[in-house]
């Protein structure tokens, strides 16, 4: 049975299998790539701090499709831009509701 590393190939590269080095020129070139395409990235942790919300929130809004997750050099970024769009965009306020009644819920008999 053949090695599938030495199948492995990727453009611009020779036939066999890529040194660790080779790959990690190709992550290095695709971080830059996404520098040039997204401008400056930040990772999540980066962007709760921005956002003040929670690293769990910004993992939400990740996999719900509302930030770019990119995944590069092995870790998750996100556009620097899009959080500070999302900051400068009117939020509802988060929380319960206001209760309209003035203070305690009126029971109904």
């Amino acid at each position: 049975m053949p090695n599938p590393v030495q199948q492995f190939e990727l453009p611009g590269m020779p036939v066999g299998s890529p040194t660790e080095a080779q790959l990690l020129e190709l992550e290095i070139n695709k971080y830059k790539e996404a520098l040039n395409e997204h401008g400056v990235l930040v990772t999540p942790a980066v962007g709760s701090r921005l956002l003040k919300v929670s690293n769990q929130r910004v993992c939400q809004l990740l996999n719900a499709g509302t930030l770019t997750r990119l995944v590069l050099l092995g870790q998750n970024w996100v556009p620097l831009q899009q959080l500070q769009s999302r900051l400068a965009s009117p939020v509802p306020a988060g929380g319960r509701p206001k209760n309209l009644n003035g203070g305690r819920p009126r029971k109904i008999a």
